[in-house]
């Protein structure tokens, strides 16, 4: 029964010896000191290393070996060295067709002022101020629309026809005869307002384009002034202050020019500038020129 027992135990052992050697067993190499490393790889993924070994009598050994698609934490090309691009891939960039941007001291400009009321007593003003200095606009990339809002200031000065001088009565301010004989007339209204411009930018060409404009005016502070020399030779002059202007009205305007540049501009003031009763009625249209538009 023993001699049974070990001539079977020689029998499986022989079995699973010739079962091994049937398989195609892995082969490792160990490689010291490498003269020189080389990765290909491939459109398809496909990754090809060749190691190339030179011993001490100067005789050249090439290892290869191919790869397909197997990522690698070490970087074969630089030994000892982390491949940290594996952990963290770059993420693809994304185009995006919008934008958000941010200006300062954008549109200086300066015009004359028409008036187109019934009222014949105001004769004619100009402007001045700074449609925004500071903007925030929304808009697409390329040619296409925009649209901005920002905050700004402008000063506003309207002239009287010299027949007239300006007189407060009750909290109005009145437009009266200056006394006969009178010489010098000069009368002014004078309004300093905070704006709020809120354009459409319809861009014709990369610096040239067309902005529609509906433009918010605070208007903060407003004064009149009179002078006027008497027949007798004196000067006179008033200054009136204290009036009842609105304290908000809307302007629209339309700009033609270059971005950065310089443009033309057109606005139209279609509200009162007073409270019902308490100043002339008129409405006035100003044309001129804005830099860094």
């Amino acid at each position: 029964m023993r001699i049974k027992s070990i001539i079977l135990t020689i029998f499986l052992a022989s079995t699973f010896i010739a079962a091994a050697q049937k398989e195609n067993p892995d082969t490792i190499v160990g490689i010291f000191n490498p003269s020189n490393v080389t990765v290909i790889t491939k459109a398809n993924g496909e990754q090809v290393v060749t190691i190339t070994i030179t011993d001490s009598q100067e005789n050249i050994t090439d290892f290869q070996s191919v790869t397909k698609d197997i990522p690698s934490f070490f970087d074969l090309t630089i030994p000892k060295r982390w491949n940290l691009e594996k952990l963290f891939k770059k993420k693809p960039k994304r185009y995006n067709r919008s934008y958000v941007s941010t200006d300062f001291f954008k549109g200086l400009y300066a015009g004359g002022i028409i008036p187109i009321s019934n009222s014949s007593s105001i004769n004619n003003g100009w402007e001045i101020g700074l449609s925004s200095f500071v903007r925030g606009e929304v808009g697409m990339t390329g040619r296409g629309p925009s649209v901005s809002i920002g905050a700004g200031f402008g000063w506003e000065i309207l002239n009287v026809d010299h027949g007239y001088i300006l007189k407060k009565e009750d909290g109005r301010l009145l437009l009266d005869l200056a006394p006969e004989g009178s010489r010098n007339i000069r009368s002014k209204i004078k309004n300093f307002h905070f704006t709020v411009p809120i354009t459409l930018n319809l861009p014709m060409s990369r610096k040239f384009g067309i902005g529609l404009v509906g433009e918010l005016h605070l208007n903060t502070y407003t004064t009149a002034s009179s002078s006027w020399e008497t027949g007798d030779g004196y000067k006179l002059k008033s200054s009136i202050k204290g009036l009842h202007q609105r304290i908000a009205t809307i302007d629209m305007k339309a700009i033609l020019g270059w971005y950065n540049g310089i443009g033309i501009y057109v606005n139209y003031s279609p509200m009162h500038k007073w409270l019902e009763g308490y100043g002339p009625d008129y409405k006035t249209l100003s044309v001129g020129a804005s830099l860094l538009f």
